[in-house]
């Protein structure tokens, strides 16, 4: 709670995903994969329900679903959905 409160946690997550265009999502993941590739994780499990808007959630499967299905995506990636994170500001 110290970190919401600070600004920081889900909804720090959450604005930033609601602001990011689909290009940034997907490059974000994308980048973040091929660092955790070279430290040795093969699969990735990708917890969606961070955009709390269905247009955010829209973007954020489409970016994970455009992964998953990429060559240059190094790891093989599960999604999952996990709704209620937190109550949109």
């Amino acid at each position: 709670m110290e970190v919401h409160r600070a600004g920081g946690g889900i909804n720090f997550t959450v604005r930033h995903i609601q602001s990011a265009s689909d290009e940034d999502l997907y490059t974000a993941f994308v980048d973040h994969a091929k660092r955790m590739s070279q430290a040795g994780t093969t699969l990735m499990e990708c917890k969606t329900g961070y955009g709390l808007r269905l247009d955010a959630e829209l973007r954020m499967l489409r970016a994970l679903t455009r992964a998953k299905r990429d060559d240059r995506c190094p790891v093989d990636v599960s999604i999952t959905y996990c709704a209620a994170h937190a109550v949109p500001e």
